[in-house]
């Protein structure tokens, strides 16, 4: 029935080669304390050791952290999902621009060796303002431009586990991101539409602080969309290409993307027009490792299921909720245990009575469609006599 007494006896641990860390290691002796818990203490510094020893390949500083600790982004594209990018693509010289609220709850948890031991960032709140401008009838050129509201820290974690680090800023500029979409086959002239998509994000962001990257990272991807009736099938896959950074046990490289997805169009509600629901997957995993199970505690594959609406409110205005969560039993790097966005959407799109890609504003035939055959395309006539010999081409 004694009270248990304790003493604790530091002893220098140097810098481990999977932590990078100079410090100590507490040791605990006990009297009286059951040996299970003594063994629990003993088992957790060795846990850091034996991983030091397991992981040769990774950097030997472990706080070489600059990475996005929210990894999936919504896209800034019309005519598109969530974050899956769709082939189909407005009139040329539509705008488009989306104000955007990003929640993200788990953010970055902490797990040393088996045992997780909570989450360094528990939340982050994210604004994005969004822009697309339709340049020309297949290029379409768009901005995320990001900003963390608010993130809380918790890397008192840290401490109490023996490794102190610096902690992350409350709230900064994020890595802006230039995503130009150039649509090769339009869904409405081909079974299945493709774009291509060249995603480059800028390192603005303070990579210290988990809100951006250390360098460029360039993600190109290819858009694939089949539409059937008011349901339209969209598919991603691409690579990301980045520097490699490392915060602790977890190592972030170059990685596969996939993403797939439905948006279905909903009959208009009310005053609500232009209804649409959205559900979502995406997948990335290390190209060096492709969904690996060896080294899944540190080289992870995010994973992350979205559902979303949204609809007209006023014929320029919309708006859009989504939610969604990582698949995963524990939050960890890109798989949130929730998530939430909520937007506010302007479209202003040029328009074209005649469905011919020309917008009305420089259709010199706003009503009779152009026969799109190589010959002067861009006026919005059709050329039934190209060489003008007075025999229709036909």
């Amino acid at each position: 029935g004694a009270t248990p007494e304790l003493s604790t006896r530091r002893e220098e641990a140097g810098s481990s080669p999977a932590f990078g860390i100079h410090g100590t290691l507490g040791v605990v002796e006990a009297r009286g304390v059951p040996r299970l818990h003594r063994i629990r203490h003993i088992s957790h510094a060795l846990l850091v050791l034996a991983l030091s020893l397991a992981m040769p390949s990774l950097a030997q500083n472990a706080d070489q952290r600059g990475y996005d600790a929210v990894p999936l982004k919504h896209t800034p594209g019309a005519r598109s999902g969530i974050a899956l990018d769709g082939a189909d693509v407005p009139q040329e010289g539509s705008l488009r621009g989306q104000l955007l609220f990003d929640f993200n709850l788990g953010t970055l948890g902490l797990k040393i060796g088996d045992v997780r031991e909570g989450d360094l960032i528990p939340w982050r709140l994210d604004a994005h303002a969004l822009f697309a401008w339709q340049v020309h009838r297949r290029i379409e050129l768009a901005v995320d431009v990001p900003f963390t509201v608010f993130q809380y820290d918790n890397f008192d974690l840290l401490t109490q586990s023996g490794f102190p680090l610096e902690g992350v800023s409350p709230l900064g500029l994020g890595d802006i991101r230039l995503v130009p979409r150039i649509s090769l086959l339009r869904p409405s002239d081909f079974p299945v539409g493709l774009a291509v998509v060249l995603d480059t994000s800028l390192p603005t962001g303070v990579d210290r602080s988990f809100l951006g990257e250390r360098g460029v990272v360039f993600a190109p991807s290819a858009a694939a969309e089949l539409p059937i009736g008011p349901l339209r099938i969209l598919a991603n896959a691409g690579v990301k290409l980045r520097t490699p950074a490392q915060f602790l046990q977890q190592y972030v490289t170059n990685e596969a993307t996939f993403g797939a997805g439905v948006i279905y169009k909903l009959p208009d509600f009310g005053k609500v027009t232009d209804v649409e629901v959205m559900g979502e997957m995406h997948l990335s995993t290390p190209l060096t490792a492709p969904f690996t199970f060896k080294n899944a505690d540190s080289l992870k594959t995010p994973w992350e299921v979205l559902v979303g609406m949204r609809g007209k409110v006023t014929r320029d205005l919309a708006v859009e909720l989504d939610i969604g969560r990582g698949v995963t039993w524990h939050p960890t790097y890109g798989r949130p245990a929730f998530r939430a966005m909520a937007s506010l959407i302007w479209t202003w799109e040029a328009a074209d009575r005649d469905g011919d890609g020309v917008s009305d504003d420089r259709d010199q035939c706003p009503d009779t469609p152009e026969d799109r055959d190589g010959f002067q395309d861009g006026d919005g006539c059709p050329d039934p006599d190209n060489d003008e010999d007075g025999v229709p081409d036909e």
